[in-house]
């Protein structure tokens, strides 16, 4: 006997995510959501949230850092160990995002800072299957799919918490309380402000019924 379906049932796909200079990021995602065996939906959704991405999002972006020098093959690859953390040579360059291109490839995001100017990059379309040939494909893999993942979590609700300044009279673990609800209060805004944006005009949305 077959598992009964719950309804509704959803899935998300992201297809691109861009972090702003305030730490905050916009997404690009499809939501598929069955309402019944016979509604169906699929939403198209480009939003820019006011949440500070946790700093596992941070890390992750960080990792694609190697990536990026191979693949624009920028000078600084020479100081590449593609399966660790990116060196401090690298800290003139950074990943601030990616897309996924309508034929499945993806391009990373990012910028190489020089004396005071700012020289924009954008990889060449790569793939993560075995389409591709770019030579560390099986860690590109994993460090795409660590992004991917927390761009997916954020979506969900998981962000930085709040730096709040301890007051007289509060003492630690006080301070520990009030960081959390201020998280969950991020949380609950990204959930209100994804769930308002469903209702909105303007979004695409589609409905097919079940043969």
């Amino acid at each position: 006997m077959s598992e009964e379906t719950t309804y509704p049932n959803e899935k998300i796909t992201v297809k691109g995510a861009s972090l702003s200079d305030d730490g905050s990021l916009s997404v690009t995602y499809e939501k598929w959501t069955e309402k019944s065996e016979t509604e169906r939906y699929m939403s198209s959704i480009d939003d820019a949230c006011d949440a500070i991405v946790h700093d596992d999002l941070r890390k992750a972006l960080k990792k694609l850092v190697n990536h990026i020098c191979h693949l624009c093959d920028l000078k600084e690859m020479k100081n590449v160990h593609i399966d660790q953390e990116p060196s401090e040579k690298l800290d003139n360059i950074t990943v601030s995002g990616f897309k996924f291109t309508n034929k499945g490839g993806l391009i990373l995001i990012g910028a190489k800072r020089f004396s005071n100017k700012v020289l924009k990059l954008s990889s060449p379309e790569t793939f993560t299957d075995d389409r591709e040939t770019y030579q560390h494909l099986e860690q590109f893999q994993t460090d795409v799919a660590d992004v991917v993942f927390e761009v997916e979590q954020y979506i969900g609700g998981k962000c930085a918490a709040v730096q709040m300044e301890l007051g007289f009279g509060e003492d630690e673990h006080e301070s520990e309380v009030i960081a959390e609800k201020a998280s969950k209060k991020s949380a609950r805004a990204i959930a209100k402000k994804l769930k308002e944006n469903l209702d909105e005009a303007g979004i695409t949305m589609s409905v097919s019924k079940a043969s």
